[in-house]
């Protein structure tokens, strides 16, 4: 039952964002075809860099109407940590994050078992996660460092990931565009191998999950610069 909520908004807001994205800018989906045929068994990581308050609603845009990789689930902060962003104010409520399909972290406990058990199900019930490899939102709008819940999420649920790059999303507003059309590219990279990716990680705990995550993060930062 909790797939319903988001499932029914992620689908409903489809067609409204997708005007609204190609309405107001140069909106490009790259790399479609590295969605084809991913092995969803253990579930799949979406994992972009983050640049903008949009993300979320920017990566879940790019998929097919009725993809098969919805319901999106999310990989989200607690509500006191976008208190500073007062026009999200109602979209942070509790009960619209749940409904979206957002899971905060439980922050300070220092045990990821702990603080990471919903996603952990949410893969482990082959769902499609997002997150943010970063952990938070870039304040200049390049890349930062990798936070390693990734690799402590692929150690335990052997989920597939999908580093996604996003770009030109920091800064947007529709009244630039309107003057010059802004352009914003998802672009999904190629999955990464789960299976070569634990094989060749760091036997310690800590340094297998910062690997993981900086391997993700490399290949999106490669992708940005090319």
């Amino acid at each position: 039952m909790y797939r319903l909520a988001p499932l029914i908004l992620q689908n409903t807001i489809w067609f409204p964002t997708r005007i609204f994205l190609y309405t107001f800018f140069q909106f490009n989906i790259q790399g479609q075809k590295y969605l084809k045929n991913i092995d969803r068994s253990h579930g799949v990581i979406f994992a972009p860099n983050h640049a903008s308050p949009a993300d979320p609603i920017l990566v879940t845009a790019a998929l097919n109407f009725l993809s098969h990789f919805y319901p999106c689930f999310y990989v989200s902060l607690e509500r006191s940590h976008y208190a500073h962003l007062t026009y999200l104010r109602y979209l942070t409520h509790p009960l619209f994050f749940k409904a979206w399909g957002a899971y905060p972290v439980k922050r300070g406990i220092k045990d990821y078992e702990k603080s990471l058990k919903p996603h952990i199900d949410i893969l482990k019930d082959k769902n499609s996660l997002v997150l943010f490899i970063e952990g938070g939102i870039s304040k200049n709008g390049t890349t930062t460092t990798a936070k390693p819940g990734i690799g402590y999420l692929t150690e335990h649920t052997g989920a597939t990931i999908v580093p996604v790059a996003i770009s030109g999303a920091h800064h947007i507003s529709i009244l630039k565009s309107l003057i010059k059309r802004q352009t914003i590219t998802i672009n999904f990279l190629e999955p990464l191998d789960t299976k070569k990716l634990l094989t060749e990680a760091p036997v310690e705990s800590r340094a297998r999950m910062y690997y993981i995550a900086n391997t993700v993060l490399q290949k999106i930062i490669n992708a940005l610069a090319s």
